[in-house]
């Protein structure tokens, strides 16, 4: 199993942002190399699973300038998990953050987030959201 794969399934059992984030880092010192991008993707899974994102515009920032992207999935699952927990605003913020960082959030993330917002009768963000879709 390469080293990637063995960070990966440390980050899967992970339930708490702050240990995997200095378990990120750690692995960062010990190889003497940065992460790879499947490596962030997994901390990134890890800040859905928890619903915390202290960390999310550090770590966003690191892969923008190491070219790295986010998958579609760990995109979808970042903005449902807030939506599952009724955290609108979340979810619509972390669509903000990946633009920020000039990501382009999953299509069907915006479309689930439209429908929540839609659901919960809050039309500005919903609006907003559908002009950045129209620009994908």
């Amino acid at each position: 199993m390469s080293q990637p794969e063995v960070i990966v399934g440390v980050m899967k059992r992970l339930k708490d942002v702050n240990v995997a984030f200095q378990y990120f880092r750690w692995v960062e010192g010990k190889t003497e190399e940065g992460n790879c991008a499947e490596v962030y993707n997994a901390f990134l899974m890890v800040m859905a699973r928890t619903r915390n994102l202290e960390y999310l515009e550090q770590i966003l920032e690191e892969m923008s300038v190491a070219g790295f992207g986010i998958s579609n999935h760990v995109c979808i699952e970042l903005v449902t998990s807030f939506i599952r927990s009724h955290k609108l605003k979340e979810a619509f913020g972390v669509i903000e953050t990946m633009r920020k960082f000039k990501f382009r959030p999953a299509f069907s993330a915006y479309t689930t987030l439209i429908g929540a917002l839609s659901e919960a009768n809050i039309p500005d963000p919903m609006l907003t959201l559908f002009h950045q879709m129209q620009e994908l």
